[in-house]
């Protein structure tokens, strides 16, 4: 009758009327309270057909799509931007390069296919010359200067063009009228 997704300090609450909302919504104030938990009143809004949730715009009109809101896209955009600024500069760090890719990690259910994991994966490996499983604790390693070899800086210019020129949306199921849950982040960070 009605799905419920709940994500840190985030809910979401998809049913087809609004009696159904209303009913999922009850059960679910009840069993958070139940938790000792509560959800501030001014945090809940009315049913409506597009929402906020984990840093998605969910939408149910017509097919049902997650979009990337404008503020968050613009923002990653201009990310890229500042480090290909700072690449052009002989100025850019591996600190710098971790968080932007970090922040792209968040967009990739958005692109086609996922394929935004191929265009991140130069990114990390720049930052991480040996692999994952060596993470220094030195925190200089993170200051460190980086040049980005030439495929890397196309990997880069993928992603802004992807964010300039594309109409995001992280998921368009298959089965009309139905929304389908996506790794997100309602802070914007990436994390």
């Amino acid at each position: 009758a009605a799905i419920i997704w709940h994500h840190i300090d985030d809910f979401l609450i998809h049913a087809p009327t609004q009696k159904k909302c209303q009913a999922a919504l009850q059960v679910f104030m009840d069993r958070i309270v139940a938790c000792g938990l509560w959800a501030h009143p001014s945090k809940c809004k009315l049913p409506a057909q597009v929402q906020e949730f984990v840093g998605f715009k969910w939408d149910s009109q017509s097919t049902p799509k997650q979009r990337i809101p404008e503020k968050k896209r613009s923002k990653a955009s201009a990310l890229v931007d500042y480090l290909l600024s700072l690449h052009e500069q002989n100025f850019l760090s591996a600190k710098a390069l971790s968080v932007v890719t970090g922040r792209r990690q968040s967009l990739v259910p958005a692109t086609p296919g996922n394929s935004g994991n191929t265009f991140l994966r130069r990114l990390y490996d720049t930052v991480h010359p040996f692999g994952m499983d060596y993470l220094p604790s030195d925190p200089a390693y993170y200051y460190r200067a980086l040049t980005l070899d030439d495929e890397a800086k196309q990997d880069l210019l993928w992603w802004r063009d992807l964010l300039r020129n594309t109409d995001l949306y992280a998921s368009q199921p298959a089965v009309i009228g139905t929304l389908v849950s996506a790794w997100g982040d309602g802070s914007g960070t990436g994390t």
